[in-house]
């Protein structure tokens, strides 16, 4: 890589090279005609011919000197000028950019094409700015996101109230009219929509105002065991086949009403991402101190252009439900110190990834 100190000194390594080989040359051939000169005047030898002619000499190489002394700093100069000119342009460069990313435009990009100190200011500016922009985009998303839960969180109580009036109006028409001959059909269907509305509610209170979690020690199989009765009826529906593999006696310190919503909402999605008698499969292990909840189906799978977006509010790829449901699962997962991962290939499954640390991890990280 050449530096900046090599890009100015070695051309004036090779000015000043070149001027004293061009001087000492001159020197030795001025020199040597002089000497020439004294042999051929040596016989008839005259103290002012010989001063005369030894000045006359000497002043030829003192302009020989000069010329070359003016000649070297003509190029020396047009040198310096030429390579500074390489090393301001793109400083210039980069202070105009510093300007335009200053006022708030983070699309700027510098160009030079070298590999010296200056590329790798350019290299690090580039950089910097792609952060920048970034980072400014997450905190916007943040700030949209934080709005949304503000309006989900008031939106629900909004509705939720008058809700809760209907269903107990219902409760008491349909007590009143048990001895009559109404018909009782449209009730379980009433009720039905309720509770699906209250499930949307639910999941918005969920995503605008997560509740504060409430560590205990949690053993896996336990709340497996109790989740499992729960999603049983829509596994049921599309014929799929369920397979469990979990170490025994799996320790965490985790929430545990916030650990059964986040595995039942990741169950409901791969549910509704699975075709007739396709397969989910549940396994848990302990790996560097994490304990690990792989939840995989064989599903349709995530499209790419929509994998960076299943976390987003309100996004859903099945047309139906709220798109709440993976954005509370990301919520819920922070909220107790765990990781989220996905991974996804359309038309061949989707494995969620879901861990936290280990209750020794975590009783030693709390002491």
């Amino acid at each position: 890589m050449r530096s900046i100190e090599s890009r100015i000194l070695i051309p004036f390594l090779i000015i000043i090279i070149f001027s004293l080989a061009v001087l000492g040359f001159t020197s030795y051939y001025g020199s040597y005609k002089i000497f020439k000169s004294l042999l051929y005047y040596l016989p008839d030898y005259n103290e002012s011919l010989y001063t005369g002619f030894v000045s006359s000499k000497l002043l030829e190489l003192q302009k020989y000197t000069i010329l070359v002394a003016i000649i070297s700093i003509i190029v020396a100069s047009q040198l310096t000028f030429f390579f500074t000119y390489g090393i301001v342009k793109p400083i210039k460069k980069l202070s105009i950019a510093c300007e335009r990313v200053a006022k708030g435009d983070f699309e700027v990009k510098v160009e030079y094409k070298s590999e010296d100190e200056i590329g790798t200011l350019k290299d690090a500016f580039n950089t910097m700015v792609a952060k920048i922009k970034e980072y400014i985009e997450n905190i916007e998303k943040i700030n949209r996101l934080s709005l949304v839960g503000e309006m989900s969180a008031s939106l629900a109580h909004e509705i939720r109230n008058p809700l809760q009036g209907i269903k107990s109006c219902l409760q008491v028409i349909e007590t009143d009219l048990k001895e009559s001959n109404f018909s009782k059909e449209l009730f379980p269907l009433v009720y039905n929509e309720i509770n699906r509305i209250d499930k949307i509610i639910s999941d918005l209170l969920s995503y605008g105002r997560p509740s504060e979690p409430h560590f205990e020690l949690i053993v896996l199989d336990n709340v497996l065991n109790e989740i499992l009765p729960l999603v049983d009826s829509m596994i049921k529906k599309k014929s799929l086949n369920l397979k469990i593999d979990l170490e025994k006696d799996l320790e965490i310190y985790v929430d545990s009403s916030h650990l059964k919503q986040i595995i039942i909402n990741v169950i409901s999605n791969a549910v509704k991402a699975c075709r007739e008698k396709d397969s989910i499969f549940i396994k848990a292990q302990k790996k560097d101190g994490e304990v690990v909840i792989e939840i995989r189906d064989t599903g349709i799978g995530i499209a790419k252009e929509n994998l960076s977006k299943i976390f987003n509010p309100f996004f859903t790829a099945f047309g139906e439900g709220t798109g709440l449901g993976l954005c509370v699962v990301q919520v819920l997962v922070n909220q107790n110190n765990g990781k989220l991962k996905v991974e996804s290939e359309e038309n061949n499954g989707t494995s969620f990834y879901i861990s936290f640390p280990c209750a020794i991890s975590h009783t030693m990280s709390g002491n």
